[in-house]
């Protein structure tokens, strides 16, 4: 994306979003330093903003644009190659949350009657969500098991034809 798309994506776009989610910590709504408001905050958050992200790309890339004759066009065949050799869709970096826990959330979404979620709605599900959640017993050891502070190491493999760098033990920092 264009340094000036970038511009036009944080004067435009980004502005409402930061108001929308500083409401919920203004209002005691949402603690990130507590498990279940943090889990349920991705359940919802996190896809609902990259559906807005996507649709403001797309209202982007269907604008008429002044041609560039110096622009260099990828094939998306290119990218799908890239896609193919370079991107694990199963790591779990790709993961909201761990899945025993985002399929319970979904069966709440289930019972509250999946709305549709909006910039006007987002925070009335969340804590629709949220309420339903604290009310199952079913959840402690769900969360137990969740604990986003866990970590997992998985060690990437080296691509073909590079090799480690090599310590440098005179550099202390």
């Amino acid at each position: 994306m264009p340094e000036i798309a970038w511009s036009q994506l944080h004067r435009r776009f980004t502005p409402g979003f930061e108001t929308l989610l500083k409401q919920g910590m203004t209002s005691g709504w949402y603690d990130p330093n507590n498990t279940l408001q943090l889990m349920v905050f991705r359940w919802v958050f996190i896809p609902w903003l990259q559906e807005e992200l996507n649709n403001y790309q797309t209202r982007l890339n269907n604008t008429r644009k002044r041609h560039d004759r110096n622009k260099v066009m990828v094939t998306p065949a290119a990218i799908d190659h890239v896609h193919e050799l370079y991107i694990n869709p199963t790591h779990t970096v790709f993961d909201l949350l761990p899945s025993s826990l985002g399929m319970f959330i979904e069966l709440c979404y289930d019972q509250l009657g999946r709305p549709s979620v909006n910039r006007h709605s987002v925070w009335t599900i969340y804590l629709d969500l949220l309420g339903l959640l604290r009310r199952c017993a079913e959840i402690s050891p769900i969360l137990k098991a969740a604990d986003p502070h866990v970590t997992i190491d998985d060690e990437l493999p080296l691509l073909p034809g590079l090799q480690e760098l090599p310590l440098n033990e005179m550099d202390t920092h």
